[in-house]
């Protein structure tokens, strides 16, 4: 056992001293993309569903699985941050690089979209009520800071209400960070925090780093240093196979749900489920990377685009697809004919203002912080 362990310490060194320089991993792109679609897919047909739009629920038989797409996206965001960034560890100087990509890659999106949302939502009769009123909630929405669910918007993501996976998407960042900073000096932060969260914030002590949720980014890791130790390659083709099966079985357990009343399998809130689905998530990154590392390389320039602008795709659908919804019903579409139109407009909608947003917003200011990150002489 201590001679496996340390084969893959001594294969994690030699490849950390390689260029960092990596290829750049169309496969997981691709799979980035399906996931937010199938985001996607979920909130509109379960808005569709809704009385208050269409009562029309046939559209969730077919995509009520789509919420795990958001645990595949924590495993992959685990594997990513540690397959990028495995050789900064240990050292401080790497920290403000590390910060400025991973904030840059997160807050520009979603604050613009949180502006732009908020602007148009006070146009819309009733779109605001919910909106946070004192400053400090405002505060903590805008720094992606965790937030009760019981308290604020139902997810604990106020306005941008699918913005609660990007409050553990921080956290794992900061944990990461300490890595980085290593030494008693991380270990120090590390305990502070902890003491802090138990004094000021009990629920992030208590709700927030109790979820399942965590362990999917921790998944993510031991992918990330698989795959970097160049283990298991033969496995590969295998992987994929067993990896993307699974994840199939359980979409269709989930949509077989209406067969077993009352034996419904949430993905999302199940712990079984969650981490069932982010197991096979974990073997299907594994051995996609792995072939492609090996010489494969997927060809889809839309798969490869949709990826490009998942992100964008995840933070702006939901509220595109409340004002369709409410545009539909308000020009007097109802019923079946009505749902389905709208579903299919909206969903269209969704993805090419995804795609116009990536193009015009998000990649020129990507290259604006690239190019600032390449000057600075800490980088």
């Amino acid at each position: 056992m201590n001679f496996a362990v340390g084969r893959l310490d001594s294969r994690l060194r030699a490849y950390s001293r390689k260029s960092t320089l990596k290829p750049a991993l169309t496969s997981i792109q691709i799979s980035r993309g399906i996931a937010a679609l199938a985001i996607v897919l979920f909130h509109l047909s379960a808005a569709v569903a809704a009385p208050k739009y269409f009562n029309q629920p046939v559209f969730t038989y077919y995509f009520g699985a789509g919420s795990a797409g958001v645990n595949f996206f924590f495993v992959l965001s685990g594997f990513l941050i540690t397959y990028v960034h495995f050789s900064d560890i240990g050292k401080p100087r790497q920290l403000y690089s590390y910060i400025v990509k991973r904030c840059s890659r997160i807050y520009p999106p979603y604050l613009i979209t949180l502006l732009a949302v908020t602007v148009v939502a006070s146009f819309m009769p009733g779109m605001s009520d919910s909106f946070p009123r004192n400053a400090s909630t405002i505060l903590k929405t805008i720094l992606l800071l965790p937030q009760d669910p019981a308290v604020v918007g139902g997810t604990g993501a106020p306005i941008i209400i699918v913005a609660w996976s990007l409050q553990y998407e921080m956290l794992f960042y900061a944990l990461f960070a300490i890595l980085i900073i290593g030494g008693w000096v991380g270990i120090s932060l590390v305990g502070i925090a902890m003491v802090g969260c138990w004094l000021f914030e009990p629920y992030l002590a208590i709700g927030f780093l109790n979820g399942y949720f965590i362990t999917l980014f921790g998944l993510g890791v031991i992918v990330a240093l698989l795959v970097r130790g160049r283990c298991f390659e033969s496995a590969a083709v295998p992987a994929v196979i067993l990896g993307a099966g699974g994840m199939m079985l359980m979409v269709l357990l989930v949509n077989a749900r209406e067969l077993f009343p009352g034996q419904e399998l949430d993905l999302h809130k199940d712990s079984g489920g969650i981490l069932a689905f982010g197991l096979f998530s974990s073997v299907l990154i594994f051995g996609l990377v792995s072939r492609e590392l090996a010489g494969w390389r997927p060809v889809s320039r839309a798969g490869e685009l949709l990826g490009n602008a998942s992100y964008v795709l995840y933070l702006t659908h939901f509220p595109i697809i409340s004002v369709m919804c409410k545009l539909a019903r308000k020009i007097g579409l109802s019923g079946f004919a009505g749902a389905t139109i709208t579903w299919i407009v909206t969903l269209a909608v969704c993805i090419v203002a995804a795609i116009l947003f990536h193009i015009v917003f998000e990649k020129p200011l990507q290259t604006i912080f690239r190019y600032k990150k390449q000057k600075d002489p800490l980088s």
